[in-house]
């Protein structure tokens, strides 16, 4: 598994994991569908703020953010198409018959947050 959900982090991933998990009254492969089909339509409803505009010798520059401290819905959505990718290939590897609590455990496992960080700028060169 990806050692980060591109711009959401591994930790948030694993508490919307839980949080869909503890409210899912059925098929934990139908919740985590919905909750995707959710952040996908909060995707496609753009809901960016502007933060600074500029406009100078016929070129202008505008920059925006989804919120302070959130990430973008585009984020979400992909991040949750990554927890479904990672419940199917979960659910194909386990026997038949698993129940959706093992699932998640073995999901949760494999979403282990980073523990250590280092910085690789041997590929940078000066120009």
């Amino acid at each position: 598994m990806p050692e980060s959900f591109l711009s959401v982090s591994v930790n948030v991933a694993r508490g919307e994991l839980r949080r869909v998990a503890s409210a899912c009254t059925g098929d934990l492969g139908a919740c985590l569908q919905a909750a995707y089909d959710r952040a996908s339509a909060a995707a496609g409803a753009g809901t960016g703020q502007t933060v600074s505009a500029s406009a100078a010798n016929s070129h202008s520059v505008s920059f925006s953010e989804p919120g302070k401290g959130s990430s973008s819905p585009q984020s979400y959505m992909e991040m949750w198409s990554q927890l479904l990718d990672l419940y199917y290939s979960v659910s194909a590897r386990l026997p038949d018959g698993t129940t959706d609590a093992a699932i998640l455990a073995e999901m949760l496992f494999q979403l282990q947050p980073a523990k250590t960080y280092r910085n690789d700028f041997s590929l940078l060169r000066s120009v």
